[in-house]
């Protein structure tokens, strides 16, 4: 098995509003380093990350929605657009997500990524994502909680 990062995470709202916070546009921009998010939420179907930049349009990252029960488990593929090398399968990295509801407004989020062993800057890529998340967790919780309130 290679090297993956998981972390877990509760979070007080429901898990219809923490659905809501990893797939709508609006709130994912407000805790995901400013980007929005492009997607049709169906197996097979692209994901895109893009941000404004003085009214341009920067595609940041894609990838490819492979699992979704809504509510419950979204899973996609990941790749820099911009980066040096190519985007072959496996140089795209995976993200799963995994909401459990713990009560009616409780719940968890873990969070694994992996295939960070056959990517291009693996490594670099695992650190940045480890890095990345310590600083997007707390805002995402912070997004996800005040949906309910």
């Amino acid at each position: 098995m290679g090297k993956k990062f998981k972390t877990k995470i509760n979070i007080s709202c429901s898990a219809k509003s923490l659905w809501k916070t990893l797939t709508e546009s609006e709130f994912v921009q407000q805790y995901m380093f400013g980007s929005s998010l492009e997607c049709n939420w169906k197996v097979g179907d692209p994901i895109l990350y893009f941000m404004l930049q003085d009214g341009k349009r920067i595609d940041m990252v894609s990838g490819v929605i492979e699992r979704i029960e809504e509510g419950k488990i979204l899973e996609h593929s990941l790749y820099p657009k911009g980066a040096s090398y190519p985007p072959t399968d496996e140089n795209h990295i995976h993200v799963l997500y995994r909401i459990e509801a713990i009560g009616e407004n409780e719940c968890s989020l873990e969070i694994e990524q992996y295939g960070f062993e056959t990517a291009a800057e693996g490594e670099k890529r695992y650190n940045d994502s480890k890095n990345g998340w310590e600083m997007v967790l707390p805002k995402l919780k912070e997004v996800a909680e005040a949906i309910d309130s």
